[in-house]
C-alpha cells in the first residue's frame, strides 16, 4: 500500500509468525485475563505461571504433576499441564491433558482456548477455528481466540475474513499496538486503498477518542498519497496523546513523503526524545536528514541506528546509497 509496499508487506508477513517470547507473553496475557486474581494468586498456580514466562517448562511441569497427585482433578492444573506440554511440542500428551481439563468443565473458556490452539497446531486447522468460534459464542470480547482465528485466514490469504475477525477485538482492547497492526497487515496484504480508508474512516468514527485510532488513519492516507488526510489526522492523534513517539514519528514520516523536510526534521527529533532506544524513530530522523540535504548529522544517526535497529538501519543505508 506505501510505496515500499514490500517492506510493509514482508513485515507482516514476519509479524505473522511470532518469535517463542512473543508465544509465551501471549500466552501469560491468556492466563491473566482467564484465571481470578485469588487463583492467581495462589503459590503453586503462581510459581508454575511464572517458570511457564521464564521457559522453564520442565520445572512447570513437574510442579503441575505434583498438584495433580496432592489435590486430585483440578482443571486449571491440568490446563496448565497441558499447556506446558503444547509448548514443548509433545502434542500427543498435551491434547490428553487437555481432553482431562475439558471433561472436567467443558465450557471453561481458558480450556477451550488451549484447547484450539492445540488442535491448529496439531494440524486440525478446522476443529481448531470451530473451538474458537464456539468460544466466542460464550464471550464474544475475548482477544485471544480473535487473534488466533486472525492467523488462520492470514495464513490462507483470506484477508477479508482476517479483518472481520480482527477489528472486533478492538473493543475490548482499543489500545492494543498488535491488533492495529494485525489490521494494517491484512490491509496491505490486500491492497484495496478504498477498503483501507472505509475501514479508517469506520474505526475513528468509533474510537474517536482513541490516539491508535488516529494513527492509523494516518498510516492509511500515507499509503494512499493523500498526505492532507493523512497530517490532519496524524495531529489529532498527537492532540490526544503527546507524548507518544510513535504519533510524532507517523507525523514526521507524512512531512517527509510530502517533500516538507524541515517539519519533518523537527518531528522525528521529538519522537526519539520520546523514545530514545527506538532503532526505527531514529532511522526515519536519518531519513528526513537525507533528504533535507543534512548529510553529515545523518552519518551521525546512522551510528545510533545500526546500534539500536542494525535491520531498520539498512533501510536508511538503502537510501543513502541511492542518493550517493
Amino acid at each position: 500500500m506505501r510505496e515500499d509496499i514490500g517492506v510493509e508487506k514482508r513485515r507482516g508477513e514476519e509479524s505473522n509468525m511470532a518469535s517463542k517470547t512473543e508465544q509465551i507473553n501471549a500466552y501469560i496475557d491468556l492466563l491473566s485475563t482467564s484465571i481470578d486474581p485469588d487463583t492467581m494468586s495462589q503459590s503453586d498456580f503462581k510459581y508454575i505461571i511464572h517458570q511457564i514466562g521464564r521457559e522453564d517448562f520442565e520445572d512447570a511441569k513437574r510442579r503441575c504433576l505434583l498438584r495433580i497427585q496432592k489435590q486430585g482433578d483440578e482443571i486449571l492444573t491440568w490446563a496448565l499441564y497441558g499447556l506446558t506440554l503444547m509448548l514443548q511440542a509433545e502434542v500427543k500428551d498435551a491434547g490428553e491433558a487437555l481432553q482431562k481439563a475439558a471433561s472436567l468443565e467443558p465450557d471453561n473458556l481458558l480450556v477451550m482456548n488451549l484447547m484450539g490452539d492445540y488442535l491448529c497446531f496439531a494440524g486440525k486447522e478446522m476443529e481448531g477455528e470451530d473451538v474458537y468460534y464456539r468460544s466466542l459464542s460464550i464471550d464474544d470480547g475475548q482477544v485471544h481466540p480473535r487473534r488466533m482465528l486472525f492467523f488462520q485466514f492470514m495464513s490462507r490469504n483470506e484477508y477479508l475474513q482476517a479483518l472481520e475477525v480482527v477489528i472486533p477485538a478492538l473493543r475490548t482492547c482499543p489500545d492494543d499496538e498488535n491488533i492495529w497492526t494485525s489490521i494494517k497487515t491484512a490491509l496491505a496484504m490486500m491492497g484495496s486503498h478504498d477498503y483501507a480508508e472505509e475501514i479508517a474512516e469506520s474505526l475513528t468514527d468509533e474510537f474517536s477518542d482513541q490516539h491508535t485510532a488516529w494513527r492509523f488513519k494516518a498510516h492509511v492516507y500515507l499509503v494512499t498519497k493523500d498526505y492532507e488526510k493523512a497530517e490532519e489526522a496524524a495531529k489529532q492523534a498527537i492532540r490526544l496523546k503527546q507524548d507518544d513517539g510513535e504519533n510524532w514519528n507517523e507525523l514526521g514520516t507524512i512531512l517527509n513523503m510530502a517533500g516538507r523536510h524541515t517539519a519533518a526534521i523537527k518531528c522525528q527529533r521529538r519522537a526519539v526524545k520520546l523514545a530514545p532506544r527506538n532503532g526505527m524513530f531514529w532511522t526515519s530522523l536519518g531519513i528526513a536528514l537525507l533528504k533535507a540535504g543534512k548529510r553529515n548529522e545523518c552519518q551521525q544517526v546512522i551510528t545510533k541506528a545500526v546500534k539500536l535497529d542494525p535491520e531498520a538501519a539498512s533501510e536508511l543505508l538503502q537510501h543513502m546509497m541511492k542518493q550517493g
